[in-house]
């Protein structure tokens, strides 16, 4: 089990065209949901799901949760999955991944992952568990199908950067590659480069506190994990990593004027 801290925003993805319209079950995503490069339509109504391609039309159901409901929505290109999200603060998702399988034009059934999470934003860390299916597959219709799982590569951690500096909704990605790779030295400014463009996001708190546990002493990780918290309304854990960074500031002798003029007005609030 790995600690997490976690937001997640279903369905807001900015690379999709998302309607749902009031007073009815219905679900509407214009995305690319196979992997070519033509955008597909899934609609949901209640549990009955359509896909439509290029290639051909899927329809299937899915079992829906009768106290919070199911929904399908897009992980990335080739990928969906469905999600059941309780309520309140301490709820939980769980999400099952479904990655397109170009020998059988069928999405599979990969992973699942079960995130658990509250509003406190560290004040209790939240946590998920990742998991990835064994043989034997089966799609999404229920078919039992041969597939070669692969898992993400090292190197991908440069395209989710991109993605992520590009303003995309890239989560469920991440998630992934932190499953896969620890934070290491050969890694380490990366993955802060993705904390940063992720402000005022509890994944990005997740990076940054594993870099400070694992690299106490690299400055800018206090400093962007302050203003982190700041973002997300925890004053108390801002103010506690500020105080840490302008420590560090001090004795490794560093430019004291490079402190960001914020850092000492937050501190006296």
């Amino acid at each position: 089990m790995q600690k997490i801290v976690l937001t997640l925003f279903c369905f807001l993805f900015s690379t999709n065209l998302f309607c749902q319209a009031e007073n009815t079950n219905k679900i509407e995503i214009i995305d690319f949901i196979d992997n070519d490069d033509i955008k597909d339509t899934l609609v949901q109504l209640d549990s009955t799901i359509e896909i439509t391609t290029k290639r051909r039309k899927y329809k299937f159901k899915i079992e829906i949760n009768e106290v919070f409901g199911t929904s399908i929505g897009i992980n990335k290109k080739g990928s969906i999955y469905t999600i059941t999200s309780g309520t309140g603060m301490g709820r939980v998702e769980n999400y099952n991944l479904f990655d397109y399988d170009e020998n059988v034009s069928n999405w599979v059934y990969t992973k699942s992952i079960e995130i658990f999470y509250n509003f406190d934003y560290g004040i209790e860390p939240l946590y998920f568990e990742y998991t990835y299916n064994d043989s034997p597959f089966v799609s999404i219709m229920g078919e039992e199908i041969e597939y070669n799982l692969e898992k993400p590569k090292a190197q991908t951690i440069t395209a989710i950067l991109d993605k992520v500096k590009k303003n995309k909704n890239v989560e469920l990605e991440i998630l992934e590659y932190i499953y896969n790779y620890a934070i290491n030295p050969q890694n380490l400014i990366i993955y802060n480069d993705i904390a940063y463009y992720l402000k005022e996001s509890a994944i990005g708190l997740l990076i940054l506190e594993d870099i400070i546990k694992k690299f106490p002493n690299r400055i800018v990780a206090y400093l962007n994990l302050a203003d982190n918290y700041y973002s997300l309304g925890n004053e108390l854990k801002a103010k506690k990593n500020y105080l840490i960074y302008i420590k560090l500031m001090k004795e490794q002798n560093k430019d004291l004027t490079r402190i960001p003029d914020y850092v000492y007005e937050r501190l006296k609030e």
